[in-house]
This record gives structure tokens, C-alpha cells and sequence, in this order.
């Protein structure tokens, strides 16, 4: 399946958002302009805790791995579960940034580059 994209709409967050996820990167970490994805799940907190008004979903094994495999740093929120299964197949490296309990999800943040 070929990757995806969502994007918010304007005044979609009415109430209060969740709490942010230490899983969530920095301004430092991600900067704007950069690409970010999510591997195989959705969820709205990712874009605004990113202030992102879009991201790519990517799904099925493929995509991820031109995802990763692009010449420029690139960034995934991928699930724990997921990470465990696929870092075994791809043949590149892959540097976990951060990791954290989002709600019954173990979510990683990944990049194809180590942190400069």
C-alpha cells in the first residue's frame, strides 16, 4: 500500500490535547522543513505536539525502507512492537532518538542519522 498523508484541520483541537509525549522531539531535534512519518498508526497529538499541520503515514515494509533510505535525515514514529520486526529485515541503520508510553503504545523515534 502506497504511503499516505493526513492533514489537520484549522481548529481541529477544541479541547484541551493530550498530554505531550516525552517521545516527541525538540525544535532542536526536528527542525522545520524536515521529514517526519509515521510508520503503520495515526494519531492527531503527533501532529500538534510536532506543529505539523501534515505527516506522512507510510505502510508496509517497501515505503519504509525508501523512507529511510533517502539521501537527506529524515524522522518516524514508528511503534516498539513494529521496530522489533523490522529492524531484523532492513539492512540499514536505523538510531532510536527517544522512547515513551503513549497510552497502550511503546513508541520509538527514530531517524536514519545519528544526532549531530
Amino acid at each position: 500500500m502506497p504511503a499516505k498523508s493526513l492533514e489537520t484541520l484549522s481548529g481541529s483541537f477544541r479541547v484541551a490535547p493530550p498530554q505531550y509525549p516525552k517521545v516527541c522531539p525538540t525544535e532542536a531535534e526536528l527542525k522545520p522543513g524536515e521529514k517526519l512519518a509515521l510508520y503503520d498508526f495515526f494519531r492527531d497529538p503527533y501532529l500538534f505536539y510536532t506543529n505539523r499541520n501534515r505527516v506522512e503515514v507510510i505502510y508496509g515494509l517497501d515505503d519504509l525502507k525508501k523512507y529511510l533510505n533517502l539521501d537527506e535525515r529524515v524522522f518516524l514514529f514508528i511503534q516498539e512492537k513494529d521496530f522489533k520486526k523490522i529492524s531484523k529485515l532492513l539492512e540499514i541503520p536505523i538510531f532510536v532518538l527517544g522512547r515513551d508510553s503513549v497510552g497502550h503504545r511503546d513508541i520509538l523515534f527514530v531517524s536514519n542519522r545519528d544526532i549531530e
